[in-house]
């Protein structure tokens, strides 16, 4: 069918029911874009908005294959019924208006804002069709929804990266003020017909507007194809060598560091293991006792620390774990925070049962090095701006717990803080809005769902092993638990964030409350549980015809 467009949007009809169709925009028989969405328009679900802003007034035709009726739509905006009112949409967590993300791309505080990127599939709940979504906010807790920043081109759809401030502007690029570049894995083949037949590269964008709009480098691809899949690359300023320094993930458990003076030509520096991890590599430095080391993490957490000499990188400590569930993931740490802290946010890879969206983002964390005997240990924590959004508290200290008890904390999110000594035979297991969270301080031990993970950590015996699982010892004797609460996960902080764990969880709206239930008699030294603000964006003027 032949279709004008004049509008922004074109809508279509999706339902996860359907099976996957392709659907391409042609313009004089020459490809433009091609989408795999799941075409419904019998009994749709959602409706997809894809962004033909770059196509505007100009005619194309549309083909669905398998063949099936069409009925495709235009609209100037995304208008969606009853849009941050979800039962289950996340209070305190990022989550996109209406499709899929995944991985955290292109973290950066530019000019007064921070800026989240992100993988982005407008055409449904489910992974493909990957673009650049983009957020920015004040704060690191209040998003604002922008339009989509990269979209799929002749190189590839448009994989993980990161993003970076050229403050001299040794590219070239900038227009007077440091113009901010993204770097991404051009993800050429596959199912993208545009396209076929071409290898993954890493390719270049960039922004002289504050990212308003984005331009993608006539030069690209900055580096070109090395191997396998290789793709996700970060890219930091490394004092100590006076160079940029690009991680990239290259295959296996293997990443490379590569090295540039003016952030176009790279050159291969060296390649490093992270033994049971792969994909997303992120790479930033930490102060301890007056000395800068660095940290590299790969997608499951697995992490190095060490320090930058002339001839690379150089291990110190590691490998080890800081995150024991696969339900965080691929977490990406911002560039240029002007407090000089190190912020992270990481995917979590769930499903939330709603027609609209399925993913959300980790809440952001704040992170440290400590030195315990010998070893340089990474620890995470929710991120300071947090106290902003406490509004009420609940809180125990000093008892001895004999019989259950129930805190009514009405189905809001939460932030629980919990000091226990360990004594033989006590243990605690908190029902949180119906997940449960046991507690067996004197085998050291945390189990939640399907996670199982240490209270404490003993550094000396957290390597990890053969196996790829770390080996943990007998606990201390006092453990410290934080416990973040949101309708779809509970992330959980233990032994000053050096163990951390996300569970997919979805709270149960008929039990909104919080149990303790004891087993042995434990003594609750401190026990508070705070209430979060929503930071949920406003809810939008309904208007007329609103899709859904």
């Amino acid at each position: 069918m032949k279709l004008l467009l004049s509008a922004k949007y074109i809508t279509l009809p999706v339902s996860d029911r359907a099976v996957t169709k392709k659907l391409c925009l042609y313009e004089d028989g020459r490809l433009l874009a091609d989408y795999d969405l799941k075409l419904d328009a019998i009994s749709p679900t959602f409706t997809a908005y894809i962004d033909v802003s770059q196509w505007l007034g100009r005619t194309v035709e549309l083909t669905v294959a398998p063949e099936m009726e069409c009925p495709v739509g235009l609209s100037g905006q995304v208008s969606l019924l009853g849009l941050w009112q979800e039962p289950l949409r996340p209070r305190v967590h990022f989550t996109v208006p209406a499709g899929w993300n995944n991985d955290p791309n292109g973290l950066i505080f530019h000019r007064g804002r921070y800026h989240l990127f992100y993988q982005f599939n407008p055409c449904g709940t489910e992974w493909g069709n990957m673009h650049w979504g983009h957020a920015v906010s004040t704060d690191l807790l209040h998003w604002e929804h922008l339009d989509t920043a990269l979209f799929p081109d002749e190189s590839g759809t448009m994989y993980s990266g990161c993003a970076i401030e050229d403050a001299e502007n040794r590219t070239g690029l900038g227009d007077g003020r440091p113009p901010m570049l993204l770097y991404y894995t051009a993800a050429a083949g596959g199912r993208h017909l545009l396209s076929a037949g071409k290898r993954r590269t890493q390719g270049l964008a960039w922004s002289t507007d504050g990212g308003a709009s984005f331009h993608k480098y006539s030069g690209n691809p900055v580096v070109e194809w090395l191997e396998a899949g290789n793709r996700d690359p970060k890219v930091v300023w490394v004092e100590e060598l006076e160079r940029y320094v690009m991680a990239l993930y290259l295959a296996g458990d293997r990443y490379r560091l590569l090295t540039s003076g003016d952030l176009l030509n790279w050159v291969s520096l060296q390649e490093l293991s992270l033994p049971g991890d792969n994909e997303c590599p992120d790479i930033y430095p930490l102060t301890l006792d007056g000395k800068r080391h660095w940290v590299l993490s790969g997608a499951r957490d697995i992490y190095l620390v060490g320090r930058f000499e002339a001839d690379g990188f150089h291990v110190e400590s590691g490998p080890r774990r800081l995150c024991h569930s696969e339900v965080s993931y691929a977490a990406q740490s911002f560039s240029g925070l002007p407090d000089g802290r190190i912020v992270r946010i990481a995917w979590n890879r769930l499903h939330i049962p709603s027609p609209r969206f399925s993913q959300q983002m980790g809440f952001p964390v704040e992170m440290h090095l400590e030195r315990q005997d010998g070893e340089y240990l990474l620890a995470a924590q929710p991120i300071r701006e947090i106290e902003t959004l406490w509004e009420g508290c609940e809180s125990l200290s000093q008892i001895s717990l004999s019989q259950p008890l129930s805190l009514n904390t009405g189905l809001q999110a939460l932030d629980l803080s919990l000091k226990m000594p360990v004594r033989p035979g006590a243990r605690l297991t908190l029902r949180l809005f119906g997940c449960e969270l046991k507690l067996n301080p004197e085998q050291n031990e945390l189990t939640c769902g399907t996670v199982r993970m240490p209270l404490q950590l003993r550094p000396e015996a957290q390597q990890i092993g053969q196996s790829g699982q770390p080996q943990h010892k007998q606990a201390q004797n006092e453990l410290e638990l934080r416990i973040l609460v949101d309708c779809a996960t509970v992330e959980l902080f233990a032994d000053g964030g050096k163990l951390c764990a996300t569970v997919s969880a979805l709270w149960d709206p008929n039990l909104p409350r919080v149990e303790l239930i004891p087993q042995g008699e434990p003594y609750i030294e401190s026990l508070s549980c705070r209430i979060l603000r929503d930071t949920l964006p406003p809810v939008p003027t309904p208007s007329a015809g609103e899709l859904r």
